[in-house]
């Protein structure tokens, strides 16, 4: 896996505020209820030289109802995710799971990474379990007085050798386990205890990181199609876990087919369904406001119910409108890549949710009938 462009440091909570597209209900009240219509009104949706949304695709049940790409851009383009790539580290920590090579997430970080076990931590690294990184759940306080500026300061961290003793020596707000926060130390935590479980069984040359990418190439991507992804990587090859893959759009359809087929691949098992069961329902309660409360988290995936709020929803969002929308009772996937460079621009991120909301879940709501 070639290393991609380091992320700047706008790269941050954006994925988090992008999530809330769900939570209001559709703002195209007369929608026409026909397929046709529904396809050539998100054709429509998708036209002009000022459209921001790079690629965008719908499935269901396991056919490709819709597909673009912008103009110069192919199906064969790699696209950065950002932070879609936490919930598929998510996946790979099912993957883990499935192979025995880590248990269930309840379980002492402690006994999971040598650095929370060192005797000079807080005593609420003590506290934490593997599940409570999973769900941003840990206590830790910001490490900002803006959201904006996580990302930054975790890529501080990320670029040390002692960044993961760094991250865990955070001072604490809450017990673990009561608040949630958007935090992309906390993801890369998470993420570090697979790259440790299994980096630990590599052969001496490749080392913890290039061991962990090789088995995640041979576990997760390749066999969906993505065996060349890109994923970005600190000068030991430890993976970037909160925002380092480069995708296509087709492999995140496939992601979110797998998520849909309760973590198996062409009869394959690859997820522990048990895992991805719980990693897929909502744990904790986000800041993000929902039709009166908020949407939920969790482990690595948000939640919500669908906007007619008839299905229950799970999706992965990256910062500058990155995501891949699943409804499993439906057994419909949406993607949908965006320019990250044009995040703030009125055509940008937040547009791509409503065109999702909007026009592809219809057309997809529309093909489930």
């Amino acid at each position: 896996m070639r290393a991609a462009p380091l992320l700047t440091r706008r790269a941050c909570l954006r994925g988090a505020a992008a999530a809330a597209w769900c939570a209001f209900p559709a703002a195209v009240p007369a929608q026409p209820a026909g397929i046709d219509a529904l396809r050539a009104g998100l054709a429509r949706e998708l036209a002009g030289p000022e459209q921001r949304i790079r690629a965008l695709a719908v499935l269901r049940s396991g056919e490709v109802l819709f597909e673009h790409h912008r103009p110069g851009l192919t199906p064969d383009t790699w696209h950065d995710v950002r932070s879609v790539t936490k919930s598929v580290v998510s996946l790979l920590a099912g993957a883990a799971i499935a192979q025995g090579r880590l248990g269930m997430p309840d379980q002492p970080l402690a006994g999971l990474l040598a650095e929370a076990a060192d005797p000079t931590q807080e005593a609420g690294v003590r506290a934490l379990t593997w599940a409570h990184c999973l769900s941003l759940a840990t206590g830790y306080a910001p490490v900002a007085p803006v959201e904006s500026a996580d990302y930054g300061r975790f890529l501080g961290w990320f670029h040390r050798p002692d960044g993961l003793a760094l991250a865990l020596r955070r001072p604490f707000a809450h017990a673990p386990g009561t608040r949630w926060y958007y935090s992309n130390a906390d993801s890369q935590i998470a993420g570090q205890v697979v790259v440790r479980a299994i980096g630990r069984t590599a052969p001496p040359e490749r080392g913890e990181g290039q061991g962990f990418l090789a088995w995640a190439r041979e576990t997760l991507l390749a066999p969906l199609g993505a065996g060349d992804a890109e994923w970005t990587t600190n000068s030991i090859d430890i993976p970037n876990c909160a925002a380092g893959l480069h995708l296509r759009l087709r492999d995140l359809l496939a992601l979110g087919q797998l998520v849909v087929d309760q973590g198996q691949w062409q009869g394959r098992r690859i997820v522990d369904a048990a895992y991805l069961a719980q990693a897929t329902q909502r744990r904790i309660d986000t800041t993000q406001p929902l039709r009166g409360g908020f949407i939920g988290y969790g482990w690595l995936w948000w939640t919500a119910p669908t906007p007619e709020g008839s299905d229950q929803a799970t999706y992965a969002v990256g910062y500058g409108g990155q995501y891949i929308y699943v409804v499993p009772s439906r057994r419909i996937v949406l993607a949908a890549v965006s320019e990250v460079a044009d995040a703030d621009h009125p055509r940008g991120g937040a547009r791509t949710g409503r065109v999702l909301r909007d026009w592809a879940l219809p057309l997809a709501l529309a093909a489930a009938k």
